[in-house]
């Protein structure tokens, strides 16, 4: 039998997992360690406005996750954690230091598969992440989760 292929009896045949790195230039350190391991992990939304307006409600609820091996998922709803929902997920990677690229390959929303969706990146003290879209202007700002 060839590795990867099941055997017989159904079960899933074991397959190392591969190690992936992301290469991190030296340039990007932020609060005296790489950019990079300050983004990754996971957040809950605090807020997310556009203008004046709450798009979902100022009690939106909502989670972004950016994996160390290059991969993210959001999803953001109204306080009751399913309506208007809107999720995606897909690949990740730094431009710079201070704006993020999630490549999208899954949604809810259609016209975001196969898109490139670029948030400016900042920061509110030592625990609030702020994204940024490009005009016209949505901010959404980040409290890293708990566990």
């Amino acid at each position: 039998m060839k590795a990867g292929n099941p055997p017989a009896s159904g079960f899933f045949w074991p397959v190392p997992a591969a190690r992936v790195e992301i290469p991190v230039p030296p340039d990007l350190d932020h609060r005296g360690r790489p950019f990079f391991m300050d983004l990754t992990g996971s957040w809950h939304l605090v807020e997310w406005t556009f203008g004046d307006e709450h798009p979902l409600g100022a009690d939106a609820v909502g989670r972004i996750v950016y994996s160390p091996d290059g991969f993210m998922a959001a999803f953001l709803a109204r306080a009751d954690g399913f309506s208007d929902a809107l999720a995606y997920s897909g690949a990740w990677e730094l431009l710079g230091g201070d704006e993020v690229v999630h490549h999208v390959s899954v949604s809810t929303r259609g016209a975001f598969v196969g898109r490139d969706l670029v948030r400016a990146v900042s920061w509110e003290g030592n625990d609030l992440l702020v994204l940024t879209t490009p005009p016209p202007v949505n901010v959404l700002r980040w409290r890293r989760a708990a566990g």
